[in-house]
């Protein structure tokens, strides 16, 4: 069966959308504030889910028997956090 790349019902081609958690460690200063940062990396995926980027229309990511991207359900019509 041949991909095709999942759209919108405007049309428009879909994006992936993730949204991961980062962690952020600062150092304490001399006088108590937060000062220079010291490492920053991203954990885990919290959300991911294809979004349209002209009319922002959200849509669940599923996948197909191939393990390949298609849309699924409508979620909203305006982007999710």
């Amino acid at each position: 069966m041949t991909y095709r790349k999942p759209l919108c019902t405007c049309g428009s081609p879909l994006r992936i959308r993730e949204r991961k958690e980062s962690v952020i460690e600062y150092q304490i200063t001399q006088d108590g504030r937060e000062g220079r940062m010291t490492s920053e990396y991203y954990t885990d995926t919290l959300k991911s889910y294809l979004i349209c980027p002209k009319c922002n229309k959200v849509f669940d990511k599923d996948e197909d028997e191939d393990l390949r991207i298609i849309r699924g359900n409508w979620r909203s019509n305006v982007d999710i956090t």
